[in-house]
């Protein structure tokens, strides 16, 4: 989510339908090599930017009306904390009005979003990539931590014959 409030207009390619950024995350290490995302600009990503986006002015106008130019850096946390807790806030109610079985959160989402490519046969240095984990190792750790129902499952499913 931070990374989605702090993209600019510079970030986007519309014409090969790609976003390019360096998650925040890693900026903050003394990495060299800052390897960027490459993101593909979907349908409903180019529907998301028409109807909540700022207007598309110069590159460097953010492209979410969460940030704007000249924020301290506190005021810069405090408005991205607050567009995730309201970001959090309508899917959860999205969720409940479809009666899913989780609570919806961004955090679930990013979490989905890796488990449906592990599902689906990706490799893990696809998914690793994808995230913008500097390691495969720091995604075998994030794909394992969320495993354990699918664990359940599988064990189950073992002994029902």
């Amino acid at each position: 989510m931070n990374d989605m409030f702090k993209l600019k207009y510079k970030n986007i390619d519309f014409q090969n339908e790609t976003i390019t950024f360096i998650r925040t995350k890693t900026k903050k290490t003394n990495r060299q090599n800052l390897k960027p995302i490459l993101a593909i600009i979907t349908p409903q990503i180019k529907t998301i930017i028409k109807k909540w986006g700022n207007p598309h002015v110069n590159p460097n106008v953010y492209v979410f009306p969460i940030l704007s130019d000249g924020l301290s850096p506190n005021d810069e946390l405090k408005r991205i904390n607050q567009g995730i807790k309201t970001t959090n806030k309508y899917m959860k109610r999205i969720g409940k009005e479809l009666d899913f079985p989780l609570i919806l959160t961004s955090y679930v989402a990013r979490h989905t979003y890796s488990t449906i490519l592990k599902n689906s046969g990706y490799a893990v240095s696809f998914i690793s990539e994808s995230l913008g984990h500097s390691s495969l190792k720091t995604t075998q750790n994030y794909l394992d931590s969320f495993d354990t129902e699918s664990k359940k499952e599988a064990a189950n499913k073992l002994l029902d014959f």
